[in-house]
């Protein structure tokens, strides 16, 4: 119960945003039938995306233990660019 004085005291200015948004409703509901057209291709490239995804979470270890290496780096990159920019 204690939330209600709250969100009545947000109310006046979600009702002040709804012109807003009801005149982007026309724009989003024609791009729906482009959106819906586009649905069978991005589903038919799902299956080669999963078969994907073992090898690439298999790469994972090797990427994560590249990390402090490159991180390491950083500074040493950092202090090049900064010394290209003067």
């Amino acid at each position: 119960m204690s939330e209600l004085p709250e969100k009545v005291s947000e109310l006046p200015e979600k009702v002040s945003e709804l012109p807003e948004k009801v005149s982007e409703l026309p724009e989003k509901v024609s791009e729906l039938p482009e959106k819906v057209n586009e649905l069978p291709e991005k589903v038919s490239e799902l299956p080669e995306k999963v078969n994907e995804l073992p090898e690439k979470v298999n790469a994972l270890p090797e990427k994560v233990s590249e990390l402090p290496e490159k991180v390491s780096e950083l500074p040493e990159k950092v202090s090049e660019a900064s010394g290209k920019s003067e």
